[in-house]
């Protein structure tokens, strides 16, 4: 095939693939976690309300004002938030294919289709169709980590090394400030920087330029940090350790048992064929030249041992959390891919051997992806995609409430009606659930509430409205109670949910 028929098939497939990523991520459904990423911009842009300080917030802040300022823009918070990570995962993508045609420019009448079938890989990828385009802290964090890692690799080959690594520093900074447990992700680049065999005096310039990166990416954190220390503290390293640790061995104490945890990335990477060919690949054409030259060489080959630095790392940042689930082990795929593009390009001369591994594990991820088409193919009807349902939602709250604040485990639709919810439901259910584990005083200086403490929390301020339906029963149960016995009326709402009213409405 010609150069000019090759690209336009490259390009149009590239733009295919990113339409078809973005329109997934519209028609997923809203998942509960989604209300704690975006109540709190809402607050902080209608509001001027600070997570740690003014209520309890459970992920690190970044993400925060980055969909603070698409909210300004818009009333479909939803639809915004789904967008811009839906963007950051094409974003990632789009840095895969030119790492691949970067890394295979030798053979310029295949490059091309070596970095369409790298997005293929990635987005055919079990990790990245759950994970990506929905309103959690994923998507940019791991764009910015593999930015961090693509920006190291800038540094020994460009006239300006200190910029590659500022940027390097940044990117990681990032990851950091959007999800805390890429925190970790500090130590590898330090300890590839320290390990390397470069001078002492330029060891030293370079850990302060990639710190010095890093620190001002994390200004945000550490601004907000200042304001509530205790609060931050309480609610990043408390509550997710200690405090989410006792619920759920009061709840589902086999999910976080030791040897559960420790299995849990093996059950799902090794039932699923793809992965299980990107983890064969990693080792054979990455690792295995280390064995066969001599493991002394690691010292020379800057590329694949900052990545083999970055995977215990990863795991680390993957397994902390506590219970395990899916998305957190997603940072694994897209550097797997980078160690097989890594590997595959080093062999000398370029065999045709590499396009028919990589197009069958296209096909075996194709394969592997069918399954999950009807049902995608089911919601191909805007109507039917959450980002406008969860609106029409709002919208019915709005007719039905002129103004007022809204009592909910489920803050999303009242915030997109353009109504106030009580800050300290912002996380909808994670605080409240988990709030009896605390004794009066804590829970007083974090601003959580128990179903015990409703009663005389909503006295001097009680709810215009109360929207229940959208959590577990046995959570919306206090509401509902408190609902009853105030005199409040149910009005469903056009398909799921009940907007309690009170009665002179």
């Amino acid at each position: 095939m010609r150069r000019g028929p090759r690209g336009a098939l490259v390009v149009a497939s590239l733009l295919a693939i990113l339409l078809l990523l973005f329109l997934r991520a519209m028609m997923r459904d809203l998942n509960h976690d989604e209300h704690q990423f975006i109540a709190p911009p809402a607050l902080l842009l209608h509001a001027g309300l600070l997570p740690y300080r003014d209520y309890a917030c459970f992920h690190a802040p970044d993400l925060i004002f980055v969909f603070a300022a698409l909210f300004a823009t818009t009333p479909h918070f939803l639809l915004a938030a789904r967008a811009f990570n839906a963007f950051c995962a094409a974003l990632l993508l789009l840095l895969l294919f030119a790492f691949a045609v970067r890394r295979f420019r030798a053979v310029p009448e295949r490059n091309w289709f070596v970095g369409l079938g790298v997005v293929l890989l990635l987005s055919l990828n079990p990790f990245f169709r759950f994970t990506a385009g929905r309103a959690w802290n994923h998507d940019l964090a791991v764009l910015a980590l593999v930015a961090a890692f693509l920006a190291f690799l800038r540094v020994e080959k460009s006239a300006r090394p200190w910029l590659w690594l500022a940027l390097c520093g940044a990117g990681v900074g990032l990851a950091a400030g959007t999800r805390l447990s890429f925190a970790p992700m500090v130590a590898p680049f330090a300890l590839a920087v320290l390990l390397f065999p470069i001078s002492g005096r330029k060891r030293i310039v370079s850990l302060t330029i990639l710190g010095g990166g890093a620190a001002l990416s994390l200004l945000p954190v550490a601004v907000l940090f200042s304001i509530a220390p205790r609060a931050f503290i309480f609610d990043n390293f408390t509550y997710n350790s200690a405090i989410n640790l006792l619920y759920r061995e009061a709840t589902v104490p086999g999910e976080i048992a030791f040897w559960n945890k420790l299995s849990f990335p093996f059950q799902y990477f090794l039932r699923s064929p793809s992965d299980i060919l990107l983890i064969g690949g990693f080792v054979y054409f990455a690792l295995r030249p280390w064995w066969r030259g001599g493991w002394a060489g690691w010292r020379h080959d800057r590329e694949l041992s900052l990545l083999v630095l970055l995977l215990p790392f990863i795991f680390i940042g993957s397994w902390a959390p506590v219970p395990s689930y899916r998305q957190y082990y997603y940072p694994f795929v897209p550097f797997l891919l980078l160690g097989n593009i890594i590997g595959l390009a080093r062999e000398h001369p370029f065999q045709l051997r590499t396009m028919r591994l990589l197009w069958l594990a296209v096909i075996v991820s194709l394969l592997e992806a069918i399954p999950s088409l009807p049902s995608s193919l089911g919601q191909l009807a805007p109507s039917t995609w959450p980002v406008f349902s969860v609106h029409e939602k709002a919208e019915a709250i709005a007719a039905l409430l002129p103004r007022g604040r809204v009592l909910t485990l489920a803050p999303l639709f009242p915030l997109e009606a353009g109504r106030e919810i009580y800050p300290e439901f912002a996380t909808g259910p994670f605080a409240w659930r988990t709030a009896s584990l605390l004794d009066p005083e804590r829970r007083a200086a974090f601003g959580f509430v128990a179903p015990a403490d409703l009663e005389r929390y909503l006295a001097a301020d009680p709810p215009a409205a109360i929207l229940t339906g959208f959590e577990h029963h046995e959570f919306d149960l206090p509401l509902l109670r408190y609902a009853r016995s105030h005199g409040y009326v149910g009005h469903l709402s056009p398909t799921r949910g009940v907007l309690w009213l009170p009665a002179k409405q």
